[in-house]
């Protein structure tokens, strides 16, 4: 199995490869780990399954043998060999060498699987936000992520992120795996989530997304100064008055149910 100590220090000797900072690879070395990541997609039979960086192929192995087709996205064309050289020459993997969040995702129904690279955490999120159709994503995370992916009301991690999972689907805290699970040991130990979707209105999602992310553009600010650029001051008061909501509310004070108000009343009336 890949996933384990032996296998990962045998392959860099071999191929001499090293883990590299810039890509966050620590690489898996618990099977029964890999397995249990894996086992929360739910795969059934001739599903099509997204891997982000996949390094050396831990959790592809596992995603490989649930008789699914799995395309591969890696960014690291070292890594990409050693894949190639592993799975080619199986007829449900396919490989794609660059970065993920340039490629062009055909619209198709995908589960999606990745152990996020702790800089791109967010980027990655988005842009899977951007994809049809998408109805489970398993993903793992250095713990620390934790507080602004389950961010609360009226704390300074609550954001348009913490906000659009409420609005696509359930989020849901699966298991921890201790940082001594993964080779080279990180500083942290991590966090695996599973996104289940329920909203497929992607052209929807983005335009709520980037209404989230103005109202929040200046946490200090109020909800309507942040807003008023977009659209008339009269129609945001408006909004707020409709909803029983202050004049002078800040962005972390309102809660997801009533964003999805303010957003249809103001984008259903002129700007």
């Amino acid at each position: 199995m890949i996933a384990s100590k032996e296998y990962v220090l045998k392959i860099l000797e071999k191929k001499n490869l090293f883990p590299k900072k810039q890509y966050s690879q620590n690489f898996l070395i618990n099977e029964e780990i890999a397995e249990k990541i894996v086992n929360l997609l739910e795969c059934k039979n001739n599903e099509k399954v997204i891997e982000i960086g996949p390094g050396l192929g831990a959790l592809s192995e596992i995603v490989i043998s649930k008789n699914v087709f799995l395309t591969a996205y890696e960014i690291d064309s070292r890594m990409c060999k050693h894949l190639n050289e592993t799975f080619s020459f199986f007829n449900n993997f396919s490989l794609i060498s660059g970065d993920f969040l340039k490629q062009d995702i055909k619209q198709d129904d995908y589960k999606v699987i990745s152990n996020l690279p702790y800089g791109l955490t967010t980027s990655i999120i988005e842009k899977i936000l951007t994809i049809k159709k998408i109805d489970k994503f398993v993903f793992m995370v250095q713990k620390e992520v934790e507080q602004r992916l389950f961010a609360k009301l009226k704390t300074k991690e609550y954001s348009p992120l913490s906000i659009m999972f409420q609005h696509i689907g359930v989020l849901k805290k699966e298991f921890y795996v201790n940082k001594k699970e993964f080779f080279p040991i990180p500083n942290v130990d991590s966090l695996v989530c599973s996104l289940t979707f329920y909203n497929q209105d992607v052209e929807e999602n983005i335009a709520f997304y980037k209404f989230l992310k103005k109202a929040f553009n200046m946490r200090r600010k109020t909800l309507i100064n942040n807003l008023s650029k977009e659209y008339y001051k009269e129609n945001i008061l408006k909004a707020l008055e409709e909803i029983n909501l202050e004049e002078n509310i800040r962005p972390e004070e309102i809660n997801y149910e009533n964003y999805w108000k303010i957003f249809h009343k103001l984008t259903t009336q002129d700007k």
